[in-house]
C-alpha cells in the first residue's frame, strides 16, 4: 500500500484552516539558535475498532507515514510561522538537537455515533501521546485528540454517503481517514509547541 499522494498537499490548507487561542509555547527559548527534532521511531499504534485493521497499521509502520508527516509538517511550521518559531531550526540528527518532540503512542478508537446523517461515519477518535525532551531531560508529556469521519474523508463530493460493510473494511479508506486525523494531531502539537495563534 502506498502513502496517499494527497497528504502533504493538504498540509498547508489544513494549517490555514486550523485555529487556536493564544498560548505560551511548550518549547522554551534557547538563544541564539536551537534545533528541534521530531521522532516517532518507537511509536506504539493501538486499534480498538474493527474499522482500523492490522494491515493498515503494518502499512503505516512500513512506510513510516507518522514520521514523514511529522517531519514535513514541522519543517513547514518552522519556516512558515517565523514570527512564532524565531530562531528554531529543524534537524533530523539527534546529536544536534536541543529539543526532541517524541511521539510515543497513537490509539485509534471508535468514535461516538455521528450526528451527521448524510455522512454517518464510521468515526475515528485518535489520540496521540507526546513527550518533550530538552537535552535528554523529560520536560512535558501531553495527549492530543482528533476525530475523522471515514465517509466525509473518502466521499467529500457526495451529498450523502452511507458506507457499505465492504467500504468500511477498505484499507485505503481506513488509511486516508487515519491520515486526516494525523494531520490535525500534528497541527495541534506544533501550534501548541511554538505558541502559534491565528
Amino acid at each position: 500500500m502506498k502513502k496517499s499522494s494527497t497528504t502533504f498537499s493538504l498540509i498547508i490548507l489544513a494549517m490555514l484552516t486550523f485555529s487556536c487561542v493564544s498560548q505560551d509555547p511548550l518549547i522554551d527559548e534557547i538563544a541564539p539558535s536551537h534545533f528541534v527534532l521530531h521522532t516517532s521511531e518507537r511509536v506504539n499504534i493501538e486499534s480498538y475498532t474493527d474499522h482500523f485493521s492490522d494491515e493498515v497499521i503494518k502499512s503505516i509502520q512500513r512506510d513510516d507515514i507518522i514520521g514523514q508527516t511529522g517531519d514535513e509538517l514541522l519543517k513547514q511550521v518552522i519556516k512558515g510561522y517565523q514570527d512564532f518559531t524565531g530562531n528554531y531550526e529543524y534537524t533530523d540528527e539527534r546529536e544536534l538537537s536541543d529539543w526532541v518532540i517524541q511521539v510515543d503512542e497513537i490509539t485509534v478508537r471508535k468514535g461516538f455515533m455521528s450526528l451527521n446523517i448524510p455522512h454517518p461515519g464510521p468515526i475515528y477518535k485518535v489520540s496521540m501521546i507526546v513527550s518533550f525532551w530538552d537535552n535528554n531531560e523529560l520536560k512535558h508529556t501531553k495527549t492530543y485528540s482528533a476525530r475523522a469521519n471515514m465517509s466525509q474523508v473518502n466521499f467529500p463530493d457526495e451529498a450523502v454517503h452511507w458506507m457499505s460493510k465492504e467500504e468500511k473494511m477498505n484499507t485505503e479508506y481506513q488509511l486516508n481517514t487515519f491520515e486526516k486525523a494525523l494531520l490535525e494531531l500534528y497541527q495541534q502539537l506544533y501550534f501548541e509547541s511554538f505558541g502559534i495563534s491565528l
